[in-house]
């Protein structure tokens, strides 16, 4: 009974229209890393919610997603809640919950010229 209702609600349920751009913002969860420089991509996700009026919600444990629009675009707003090196599980959530393809995201980070290791 309780499966059967679950999926009733499951079709009943209107698919939003999918997102035209998909921006992620990355950096690391929380206070003890708020400041550092490496939540580059935290703060401008931050900044551009605040200004479009965007509130950014759970969907569930990966990431925070909020919609707005941009030049009369689609946007979905990502913040992960991961730690960096765990950001490609949540930008596939956050593709798969905004319709958005890859092709069509923005990924905003800090040190994009560090070698590795």
């Amino acid at each position: 009974m309780a499966m059967r209702l679950r999926r009733a609600l499951r079709l009943g349920r209107k698919k939003a229209e999918p997102a035209a751009w998909l921006v992620v913002g990355l950096g690391n969860p929380g206070e003890q890393y708020s400041r550092n420089r490496h939540n580059t991509g935290i703060w401008t996700v931050n900044e551009l919610a605040r200004r479009l009026g965007v509130k950014l919600k759970a969907e569930g444990r990966s990431i925070r997603i909020g919609y707005g629009e941009i030049a009369g675009e689609r946007v979905a707003l990502v913040r992960p809640r991961t730690y960096v090196n765990e950001s490609g599980r949540a930008v596939d959530q956050a593709l798969r919950a905004c319709g958005a393809e890859l092709e069509q995201t923005i990924v905003i980070y800090d040190e994009l010229d560090l070698p590795l290791g």
